[in-house]
């Protein structure tokens, strides 16, 4: 209430001052003004959050609510998310409410249907079978509870929905308590379309959701004891399970290219769980203020922060569309103008020589506000490379490139196609520095898999 007080106070003594002409009373007017409408939306969230919560303790839902401020919305909150966690709220492998969580959803829908704004449900699975049936299961979840929603009288312009599958876990999927709590829907209110949009382009680039890895306890397990047994990493050249359920899955460790010569020599070691530099550099979760806090309930904060698990032994984290109820149109992120880049992040390649190759990272563009990826980015590799000959690159590989905020700069996290000479990679860059913070590569070296930390260069012309 009182940052909306503040912000409608001086928006009203901007307006007063262009309609009154220099008039000190009737700027103050306009100001005072300002100031009543602004609380007006301070005073709408927090309403909301605490109507929220006595319903869900009237009907014994386990939900985590909280403020919410998007990117564009500079410095005020302008939504309310709740996350519930109702154990048993579908059946498995089913999009349809059994009877008591309808009634209970229900309840909480009619919280919702006098209001003016934009409500988007998202869809969450645990990591428990293959990633492309739990990414449309989640959206049909998100569908069925958005259609609750519609019930109550909500019209369904107003209304979007997404599947996020197991893209964005809370807790280990390692327990059955872990499992239920990444099984989820949530309910966020906003207050316009542009704000959706930027909030499922923020959440995308959410670190904390990396505290916890989307590979199931059965594969990490198996990358560990053929890891452990052999005293290096090695490949299996047929991965199985949700690996092989997606085509930017990085391969699962298992030995089935030993003896074979690598097409790249890097000059790594064995690959470790150990990304050190990479958690230095990152800084861990960036706090967003003006309420885009804990994505977990005060209960499970503990939780965070967690350590990041390397890229080999993570899946891609892949969500699907937001969509509207009434038409189904997808909603653009790019229609509602995001034109600045990152710091540094505009173009210019960023160059690095490993074990006398040259790698190159062409076409880097990132969004400043949204950290989305802008282009079709590359990694170039010059074999035995010689500066005083013109030579073109032997490998051009394209990136799978997912983006990460921490405190201490942007972690870029790239998956590459089956076979390609590198198998994933780790890069943290901060605001206009030259040099990359930190950055470890993943490989097969042809008796395993490999690690080789490496820091690329900006070039600036």
């Amino acid at each position: 209430m009182a940052t909306g007080a503040g912000l409608g106070a001086g928006i009203g003594a901007a307006i007063g001052s262009l309609a009154c002409k220099g008039d000190p009373k009737c700027i103050a007017i306009g100001a005072a003004a300002g100031a009543v409408a602004g609380m007006g939306l301070g005073y709408l969230w927090d309403r909301r959050q605490a109507e929220l919560r006595r319903i869900a303790e009237r009907q014994r839902l386990d939900v985590a609510i909280r403020p919410v401020r998007t990117y564009n919305a500079k410095e005020k909150t302008n939504g309310v998310e709740i996350a519930i966690h109702e154990r048993g709220m579908f059946d498995p492998g089913s999009a349809k409410l059994n009877p008591s969580a309808r009634r209970k959803l229900t309840a909480l829908a009619s919280a919702y249907r006098d209001s003016p704004q934009r409500l988007l449900v998202i869809g969450h699975t645990d990591a428990t079978g293959p990633e492309q049936a739990n990414l449309k299961l989640s959206e049909r979840r998100a569908r069925t509870v958005a259609r609750l929603l519609a019930g109550q009288g909500i019209p369904t312009g107003r209304i979007f929905y997404q599947g996020a599958g197991e893209s964005r876990p809370i807790a280990s999927n390692d327990t059955p308590a872990g499992r239920a709590r990444n099984r989820r829907v949530e309910i966020v209110e906003l207050d316009s379309t542009e704000s959706i949009a930027a909030y499922s382009l923020q959440r995308k680039s959410d670190s904390r959701y990396l505290a916890h890895s989307n590979r199931t306890a059965r594969e990490k397990a198996g990358i560990r004891s053929k890891m452990k047994t052999t005293g290096k990493a090695s490949r299996d050249s047929k991965p199985s399970g949700k690996a092989a359920d997606s085509a930017r899955s990085a391969r699962i460790p298992g030995g089935g290219r030993h003896g074979r010569k690598p097409p790249v020599d890097f000059g790594g070691v064995p690959a470790r769980r150990d990304i050190t530099p990479i958690l230095a550099a990152l800084g861990g979760p960036r706090r967003e203020s003006g309420g885009f806090g804990s994505i977990v309930s005060t209960a499970h904060a503990s939780e965070f922060p967690v350590e990041l698990t390397p890229c080999y032994l993570d899946n891609p984290r892949v969500t699907g569309a937001v969509r509207n109820l009434q038409s189904g149109a997808v909603l653009d992120p790019s229609a509602y103008g995001q034109s600045d880049y990152f710091p540094g992040l505009n173009g210019y390649p960023f160059l690095a020589r490993v074990n006398g190759h040259l790698l190159a990272i062409k076409g880097l563009r990132v969004l400043e506000h949204s950290a989305e990826i802008a282009g079709a980015p590359q990694l170039l590799i010059y074999r035995d490379y010689d500066s005083r000959h013109a030579q073109n690159a032997d490998f051009r590989l394209p990136i799978s490139l997912e983006t990460y905020r921490g405190r201490g700069g942007l972690l870029l996290r790239g998956y590459f196609k089956t076979r390609s000479p590198v198998e994933c990679m780790d890069m943290v860059v901060a605001r206009r520095r030259i040099r990359a913070k930190a950055g470890i590569l993943y490989y097969d070296a042809g008796t395993g898999l490999y690690e080789k930390e490496v820091l690329f260069r900006r070039m600036t012309r």
